[in-house]
């Protein structure tokens, strides 16, 4: 069942590569030029430390004039499989830096590091670019503080970006409806006098309620606990 859904999916999207590009009009002038950038980026692929924003700039020129269609490719992605120019994931992340990131600040912190500040400001809550991180930082987590991205490696941006999406993150209807049961549990033991602080937590996929309150009011809250039971 599953071979043949797999099988009946790869014919579909063949119809479409298809379809794609019986429309194509053939242009010498595009082709001529889509040689001149696959020359330019194979040339450039041995010393892609330093070349890595020119090749992001001719893949950039590919994606955005759609010349994979002038090789026959029905994709910008089938084009790079199909030349074996690198690999894919690769490929993005060049362009993405070529469409974001200014020549100089890229070169200046080099690719992986470009890709992640590129990354970190889509998740930043105002409409930042790479060069205002860079000067300005970015704002941690609801706000708190200011992170010097200059000083932080690839990875520690990664993580950055990964903060913030959960930060910016809107609470489910589980979750929402589980905070709201914490402050009300809350709000009736501190009416009968106890000071207790209650927080939701998920733990898998249970909430739970962690409560916190001083020690020398651990009896008063179990004895009345025992009570409620009864």
């Amino acid at each position: 069942m599953a071979a043949a859904k797999k099988a009946t999916a790869t014919k579909a999207l063949a119809t479409v590569k298809k379809t794609v590009l019986a429309g194509v009009k053939k242009s010498a002038a595009a082709q001529k030029r889509l040689a001149s950038l696959l020359e330019t980026i194979e040339r450039r692929k041995a010393r892609i430390v330093e070349d890595f924003y020119d090749i992001g700039v001719a893949l950039k020129e590919i994606v955005d004039k759609k010349l994979y269609l002038q090789a026959g490719y029905a994709s910008f992605g089938d084009l790079i499989d199909g030349r074996k120019i690198m690999g894919k994931t690769q490929a993005f992340k060049l362009v993405s830096i070529a469409r974001a990131v200014p020549r100089e600040k890229a070169i200046e912190v080099g690719s992986e590091k470009a890709y992640e500040l590129v990354r970190l400001t889509e998740q930043t809550p105002e409409p930042d670019t790479v060069e205002d991180v860079l000067t300005t930082g970015v704002r941690g987590p609801k706000g708190k503080g200011t992170i010097d991205v200059k000083k932080l490696s690839s990875r520690e941006i990664a993580q950055k970006r990964r903060e913030l999406a959960k930060a910016n993150e809107k609470p489910n209807d589980d979750e929402i409806a589980a905070k709201r049961e914490a402050r009300l549990a809350q709000a009736e033991m501190r009416k009968a006098g106890l000071k207790v602080t209650v927080e939701a937590r998920k733990e898998g996929k249970v909430w739970t309620a962690i409560v916190s309150l001083p020690l020398t009011r651990l009896a008063t809250l179990s004895k009345a606990a025992a009570r409620a039971a009864k």
